[in-house]
């Protein structure tokens, strides 16, 4: 475990040459990638990492056998040979999950489709496992029979964009789950189909930039329309794609399946696009900017908040698990260190993870994910009796030292990239829309057996307490924050 990550920091530290990235293409443009002369099983074979090479020889493959990698070592060199190689050059991925089932013969399951920018900077993935899994004593630790299940998480950045695909309870009797974050930043789940009726007729190499160009073409102009050409880049009497709404809160659907077939008219596409952002509205209340307050931060102009983040009356069965879409910001860890700063010249100053933004050029949104570790070091504060999982936190880190122990409290020196997974078992995931940044918003989650519900609460209403002061006072001085008193600060968040 501690070797994946060392290298997943030592691949992000030192980027990617034009050598590792590049892609060779068959000489002959007309070559057909997958045609009805080949069987799944053996279009697959011709791109079965090289495990007597230890996977090093990179390699173009749009199908990924997922029975393949035999060790969670071979498995990051397979995934990382299929990512980085295939779709970094043709943004645009059919992703095909293979089941594993002893005595049968492989076959196109499930597929999803994800369309990614040309010009995308950072693309990772990582095999995300316990690592009790590979110490069992298996024929093959990666038959998806047997322990935990699988789960691989495809993360990219762009721009001004990003997406993390998660393909998820992979087994031999539920083919995954896909959560596709898009640019539109709505999270959309795909629950993949159990079988491809027809086979997928042949595709060629040069089709693809005529088909990406034209996916994005109409992505840029509107859900509908990016929805559309997914419907008709399916085979017309095979796949259906599902798209259900999904509250991440509950762990529950919606309900609100629906199938999308290339028999769909355009209508009912829009249609069945509307119904999820409107249940998506519903359940996340997703109604500030986060682009708002970093104005409001950082210049000082007056905006209007409204912010709605009770969802409990929305899922009842929610009890511990608190899941909130915020839209504002918290404060850096060592804030209590910066004697008479502002939070403004705190946040322009002091804030590593700003002063990279600006230098990367980001979009603002990464200014704001150190803000929120302040409220994870005030927990601590509180609740000293949650222990942090050193190795858990140091697997999902892209940098070294990401937590100090001092004492009974944990300070954070660093931070995990749209993801932070803290002592409390806590997930924070911030998404950004540039085009819309009212389609922004900030997952602020629990996990049912940190805390008590009483205790969740509290620190539910601590966080957004500290929000409301933070958004009330950018001038005030940080050391001056009424920690223990702060219920008052409620005026700029109308909570329904």
């Amino acid at each position: 475990m501690a070797d994946l990550t060392h290298a997943t920091e030592k691949r992000l530290d030192r980027g990617f040459s034009a050598e590792e990235t590049a892609i060779q293409f068959p000489p002959d443009c007309d070559q057909e990638v997958v045609g009805p002369e080949l069987s799944w099983t053996q279009y697959a074979s011709q791109f079965v990492i090289n495990q007597e090479t230890g996977g090093k020889d990179f390699f173009n493959a749009a199908i990924l056998p997922f029975s393949t990698p035999s060790t969670i070592e071979n498995a990051e060199k397979f995934w990382r040979s299929v990512i980085f190689d295939w779709v970094r050059y043709i943004p645009f991925l059919r992703m095909i999950v293979r089941p594993k089932v002893a005595g049968q013969e492989s076959c196109a399951e499930d597929f999803v489709h994800v369309f990614l920018p040309a010009d995308w900077e950072n693309i990772d993935f990582r095999v995300i496992e316990d690592k009790e899994r590979f110490e069992t004593e298996t024929e093959d630790p990666m038959d998806l029979r047997k322990g935990p299940p699988l789960r691989v998480l495809l993360w990219a950045t762009g721009p001004d964009r990003e997406i993390r695909l998660v393909i998820n309870e992979i087994n031999s009797d539920n083919a995954g789950l896909a959560v596709l974050t898009d640019a539109f930043g709505k999270i959309t789940m795909l629950k993949l189909g159990k079988k491809i009726s027809a086979p997928i007729p042949p595709v060629k190499m040069c089709d693809f930039p005529k088909i990406l160009k034209d996916a994005v073409a109409a992505r840029e102009s509107s859900d509908a329309a990016f929805w559309k050409s997914v419907v008709e880049s399916m085979p017309k009497d095979g796949v259906k794609l599902s798209i259900s709404a999904h509250c991440p809160a509950s762990g529950q659907y919606s309900g609100r399946i629906r199938n999308v077939s290339r028999q769909m008219t355009e209508k009912q596409v829009s249609g069945m696009v509307k119904m999820t952002e409107d249940y998506n509205s519903t359940c996340f209340r997703i109604i500030t900017s986060v682009y708002q307050l970093l104005l409001h931060l950082y210049t000082g102009e007056s905006v209007n908040i409204t912010t709605n983040v009770d969802v409990t009356r929305f899922v009842p069965e929610l009890k511990g698990v608190l899941t909130k879409l915020i839209n504002g910001i918290s404060l850096y860890a060592d804030f209590k260190e910066t004697g008479g700063a502002t939070i403004k010249d705190f946040l322009q100053k002091n804030s590593s993870v700003i002063q990279q933004s600006v230098e990367h050029g980001l979009y603002p949104a990464d200014r704001i994910q150190a803000l929120v570790e302040a409220h994870m070091t005030e927990i601590t504060r509180k609740y000293p009796k949650h222990k942090i999982n050193q190795e858990r936190v140091g697997f999902w880190s892209f940098r070294k030292q990401f937590v100090q122990k001092q004492g009974t409290n944990f300070q954070f020196k660093g931070l995990i990239l749209n993801t932070l997974e803290t002592i409390i078992e806590t997930q924070i995931r911030f998404y950004y829309d540039k085009r819309n940044p009212n389609n922004s918003f900030i997952v602020f989650e629990l996990s049912q057996d940190a805390f008590s519900e009483e205790e969740a609460h509290q620190i539910k209403e601590d966080f957004f307490n500290l929000l409301d002061y933070v958004i009330d006072n950018p001038d005030g001085i940080i050391a001056d924050i009424p920690w223990d008193d702060m219920a008052q600060y409620r005026s700029s968040c109308n909570t329904k």
